[in-house]
């Protein structure tokens, strides 16, 4: 289920931008912390949620 959460990005200063990057059901959230890490799995996932995203953004 899609959530949002505080933080900036280069999206706001973009008409017609948004900026999204998924996690994972019981994924621990080490975005710019120490140590940052994803699973090889998690790449895989996210490979092809952008790709899926990038080809229907295409069809419009």
């Amino acid at each position: 289920e899609p959530i949002t959460i505080g933080g900036g990005t280069y999206a706001r200063a973009m008409k017609n931008a948004v900026a999204f990057g998924p996690v994972f059901p019981g994924q621990e959230e080490l975005a710019h912390q120490k140590d940052e890490n994803i699973s090889i799995e998690n790449i895989r996932k996210l490979t092809e949620i952008y790709a899926h995203a990038l080809f229907e953004l295409a069809k419009q």
